[in-house]
């Protein structure tokens, strides 16, 4: 159990040890799932990065829209 000065107003906080496992578990997978996703979303080994690659072919503008259009799918996992 850790007795912490309070930062906002007067007084004190207690926190157990299970609350710092929690935050740094629940931070944990957190980072994996981002990691994850951006792996998915930037690697040539799956399929948007290869799509993309394949909207270049017919012009700067389909490039361009896809790209956007992907990077707007990409951060709603996460």
């Amino acid at each position: 159990e850790f007795v912490l000065k309070s930062t906002v107003g007067p007084g004190f906080d207690t926190l157990h040890p299970y609350e710092a496992w929690l935050s740094v578990s629940i931070g944990a997978v957190g980072g994996l799932i981002i990691g994850l996703v951006t792996e998915y979303y930037t690697s040539h080994t799956y399929l948007p990065v290869r799509e993309v690659a394949e909207a270049c072919k017919t012009g700067a503008a389909t490039n361009m829209i896809y790209g956007i259009a992907l990077g707007y799918k990409s951060v709603v996992i996460p």
